[in-house]
């Protein structure tokens, strides 16, 4: 899954959280895409960002030293992308939690 929105929303502290669960770390920040079929894209992360999430109030960590080497993968298929959101509090009376919310975007021509 890709986790997007601007700065400070809390996209690393979440995936911290899951890396936490068993969910593998790809890229933290500036993640490379191709699409290496005609309907599959794959993620990876650049060479010299590998490994490592900067979480606020932690700063940079090394996710497979911390963690262990199936923390982190080399590469992965891309099947879901996770917009983040910042809601007021009158925002959030007003979601219906019973249904969902879902939306496509064009990615490398393809939808996701």
């Amino acid at each position: 899954m890709l986790l997007t929105r601007g700065a400070a929303i809390g996209k690393s502290e979440l995936a911290l959280e899951l890396i936490s669960r068993g969910h593998s770390l790809i890229a933290g920040n500036a993640p490379e895409f191709t699409c290496i079929a005609p309907d599959i894209i794959n993620g990876t992360c650049p060479v010299v960002l590998s490994d490592f999430l900067e979480v606020e109030g932690l700063g940079i960590i090394n996710i497979r030293a911390m963690f262990d080497d199936a923390a982190t993968k080399q590469h992965k298929y891309l099947q879901l992308i996770i917009n983040l959101k910042q809601m007021s509090s009158q925002e959030l009376k007003k979601i219906d939690r019973l249904r969902s919310s879902h939306a496509t975007r064009l990615l490398l021509g393809l939808e996701r």
